[in-house]
């Protein structure tokens, strides 16, 4: 498994490069001649300045089981073709369930930009602390379900994943399930005031089992809708 960042303008280098490290996972940084990166953990990739030349670079040397880094949908969509996953920058996982209404907010947000020069749309947000650390949660669990799914296949789970703790006292393991749509994300509700930490999504028994074997679970998980 590998890790590539679309690194034009990406905000979360730092945080990628950190938890790579930390779980020994090779990562690629790519950019483009306009903002040329360096790195003393990633290997730097400089693609030269053309239409999506970063892009399908990344797509072309990413696999099946790596992880890609980027703010774009399109080439979201085309590492999920690959078999690879994908996060945004904000910590979102893109999925096979999500990514077509993804790609078709993009289209409509273009759309409404090119609509009038008298219609302003405003930008995103200034980051904030807040939105790293969230972005790094969500991305430490991403690589946690990779490295699962890996050794999973390897036949090697117990060798290579690292069991994850969590707060038994004052915790428990649910299921949210969606009645409208069906979907259902795994996380811990807090015994106490009722909220719901969303780890990650639930597509298949494969996926429920992965996520109690990251976190040592091994009663039934109790669905809440």
């Amino acid at each position: 498994m590998k890790i590539f960042v679309d690194a034009d303008a990406c905000p979360v280098v730092d945080i990628v490069e950190a938890i790579a490290e930390k779980y020994n996972i090779p990562a690629t940084l790519l950019c483009d001649t306009n903002h040329v990166l360096h790195s003393d953990y990633s290997e730097v990739i400089v693609v030269g300045v053309g239409a999506d030349a970063v892009d399908y670079k990344l797509i072309s040397i990413c696999h099946k089981g790596d992880i890609v880094v980027s703010q774009d949908y399109g080439v979201a969509a085309m590492a999920l073709g690959k078999g690879a996953y994908a996060i945004h920058q904000s910590g979102k996982w893109y999925t096979d369930e999500n990514i077509d209404r993804m790609l078709m907010e993009r289209h409509l947000n273009k759309k409404a930009r090119r609509g009038s020069s008298k219609n302003h749309i405003k930008g995103p947000k200034k980051r904030t602390s807040e939105d790293d650390e969230r972005f790094a949660q969500s991305f430490e669990k991403l690589v946690l379900l990779a490295q699962a799914k890996e050794g999973e296949q390897m036949g090697l789970f117990k060798k290579k994943c690292v069991v994850q703790s969590y707060d038994k006292e004052n915790k428990k393991p649910v299921i949210k399930a969606s009645i409208c749509n069906g979907e259902q994300v795994a996380g811990f509700k807090d015994i106490h005031t009722g909220k719901i930490e969303e780890v990650m999504l639930i597509r298949s028994e494969a996926d429920l089992d992965n996520f109690k074997k990251m976190y040592g679970i091994n009663e039934k998980i109790e669905k809440e809708y």
